[in-house]
């Protein structure tokens, strides 16, 4: 509390105090749970800074800036505000992600199919070379299994007629 008061009666005190939540009723603190988006608990100490100015005889009363509920009210409405630009950001970068792993899965199907497709053509390829590979080695050795002929000899011991 800072005091000043004059020879001529004037006075300019700037009070602060803390209030309970509860004191400012039920209206200003749905209006505070609003803009902070957080219940006000009854028990929570609300700053608050006053200007009393004026004259003894006749004085005035109005809230001072500074440390008062106007800066209270300021920054829960600052911190609300970060709070929901970090919560949409979160939901962006999830949704994000989501969407990221859906075109991941996608592309590794696609990638699956034509890899089971190029080993099924690979495999059928393979084995028709095997299979010729094969029925050329039963040619090969069927035509040198073969007997070959033998050429045929006069025979020697047949009678002659002169």
């Amino acid at each position: 509390m800072s005091k000043e008061a004059g020879f001529d009666g004037t006075i300019n005190y700037l009070i602060n105090m803390q209030v309970p939540a509860g004191k400012f009723g039920s209206q200003a603190n749905a209006i505070l749970a609003t803009i902070s988006g957080t219940p006000a608990d009854e028990n929570s100490m609300i700053p608050l800074a006053l200007n009393l100015t004026g004259s003894y005889n006749s004085p005035k009363i109005s809230l001072a800036g500074g440390n008062s509920i106007e800066t209270l009210l300021t920054n829960a409405l600052k911190s609300r505000v970060s709070n929901e630009s970090e919560k949409i950001q979160d939901m962006a970068t999830e949704q994000f992600k989501i969407a990221q792993d859906s075109m991941k899965q996608t592309v590794q199907q696609k990638a699956s199919a034509i890899q089971d497709s190029v080993l099924k053509e690979a495999e059928k390829r393979i084995g028709n070379t095997q299979n010729k590979a094969v029925d050329d080695a039963k040619n090969l050795l069927k035509g040198l299994l073969k007997p070959k002929p033998q050429p045929v000899k006069p025979d020697t011991t047949a009678v002659k007629d002169n």
